[in-house]
């Protein structure tokens, strides 16, 4: 995933944001820790990260920012297993339409 932040986050803060944050899932707490968390060099500066998670706890990525002290103003997901969004240099409102086996094909294969 690709998140950008409400403001900007420093070393400090990412390296709390990389030891994960117990949060609340279906009544009971879990520890939810990403398996990366990096910045992005893109505008604004400082504000957006790529996330890189294996659980998929709901909205993980939103909780974790929320524990952090900050909000998700926007959400990318730019991959799916073995299947990146940038394998079909798609525009923006663009999309391709794929059968089940494609897509099969595209996560769980190389």
């Amino acid at each position: 995933y690709e998140a950008l932040l409400n403001i900007e986050i420093n070393l400090k803060q990412l390296e709390r944001w990389r030891g994960g944050f117990d949060i609340e899932v279906e009544d009971e707490i879990k520890n939810i820790k990403p398996l990366a968390v990096n910045i992005i060099d893109r505008e604004p500066v400082n504000q957006w990260l790529s996330i890189i998670i294996a659980e998929g706890v709901k909205r993980e990525i939103r909780l974790m920012a929320n524990k952090a002290g900050f909000s998700v103003e926007k959400l990318i997901r730019v991959k799916i297993g073995n299947m990146k969004l940038e394998d079909f240099n798609l525009k923006p409102g663009e999309y391709v339409k794929l059968s089940f086996n494609e897509i099969n094909n595209k996560i769980f294969n190389k």
